[in-house]
């Protein structure tokens, strides 16, 4: 923001690069977890170009292992 407002005399709201990095870090979030749910993760299947039907089959899997609820051992 610093050469912005020095360098091209252009005032820019302080709530401008906070949106900006938000988006761009939410859109590479939502992109790293859509390519690790789209990937075909039995090996003896080849997956397909976009991944959709991994992606729905994977998601349940996916949010189930975040909540807690597989099937872990407790000590």
């Amino acid at each position: 923001m610093g050469f912005s407002v020095v360098g091209l005399k252009i005032d820019v709201p302080t709530w401008v690069p906070f949106i900006v990095s938000f988006v761009f870090f939410g859109s590479a979030l939502l992109g790293v977890s859509y390519g690790i749910v789209s990937s075909s993760w039995d090996p003896m299947r080849e997956g397909s170009t976009l991944g959709w039907n991994e992606a729905k089959k994977n998601w349940p899997v996916f949010w189930q292992s975040i909540s807690g609820g597989g099937s872990r051992k407790k000590y």
